[in-house]
């Protein structure tokens, strides 16, 4: 085996070769949202869309947090409806359509308002 290698993936020897530790046991492995990288850049992108190019006033980062969770699910609503209604002009699909405003996926929208109403919601619940 390498000098310095690690043994596993929990284990890292250091150059004055003493194993480093952590202890990961029973914590939510978060790698596993590698698994999605498209999903949670478009995730993203509606978010980053939302703080430099919303009209007439783009959002400052973070301002959702104080915005009460139903919110977001009447826009999930919304995006849902209107991917359907354009799905029904179109003849496609209802998830390959795209916001008038942003361009961007109705199911992007639709996803990033779900995950800031169950941030909002479990912050409330703390």
């Amino acid at each position: 085996k390498e000098e310095g290698a690690a043994r596993n993936m929990n284990e890292h020897v250091a150059p004055n070769k003493v194993p480093g530790r952590k202890d990961d046991s029973g914590k939510l492995d978060m790698t596993l949202l590698d698994d999605m990288p498209r999903a949670m850049a478009a995730v993203v992108e509606v978010m980053q869309w939302a703080v430099t190019k919303k009209e007439p006033t783009p959002y400052e980062r973070g301002s959702w947090l104080g915005v009460h969770a139903e919110r977001y699910r009447a826009a999930q609503q919304r995006h849902r409806i209107g991917s359907a209604l354009q799905a029904s002009i179109s003849g496609g699909a209802a998830r390959f359509e795209r916001d008038k405003e942003t361009n961007l996926l109705h199911l992007a929208h639709e996803a990033c308002s779900a995950l800031m109403a169950l941030e909002n919601t479990m912050r409330e619940m703390e």
